[in-house]
């Protein structure tokens, strides 16, 4: 089975309206995370202007492989690099005449029954 376990991005947008709403209607579980956990992660597409716009190289991939290391009940303040977790890296989606993107990466938790 496939299934959407959750979201997650940097702890800057704890406050962010439109993504605590999407994830409660969604019964979606939303995850943040510190720069420094994000920073600690080696990423196949860092960016600069991520880089230059909160400090850290990636948010969406490094969000994606914490959350799928957090949701197994990983132990530690680091995330650790775990290139075959992530089953779509960084995409970018803009809207034609709207301003902003918004950027997913996707990582894959494997359960064990």
């Amino acid at each position: 089975m496939c299934a959407i376990t959750g979201i997650a991005t940097i702890d800057t947008k704890a406050s962010e309206v439109g993504l605590l709403e999407f994830c409660r209607e969604r019964n979606l579980s939303l995850k943040f995370f510190t720069p420094e956990m994000l920073g600690s992660v080696s990423v196949l597409n860092p960016s600069q202007v991520v880089t230059q716009a909160v400090g850290v190289k990636s948010v969406a991939e490094a969000a994606a492989l914490c959350a799928s290391l957090n949701f197994l009940g990983a132990k530690g303040s680091r995330c650790k690099e775990e290139e075959e977790s992530l089953i779509v890296p960084k995409q970018v989606f803009r809207l034609a005449g709207e301003a902003g993107v918004v950027t997913i990466a996707v990582a894959k938790i494997i359960y064990t029954y």
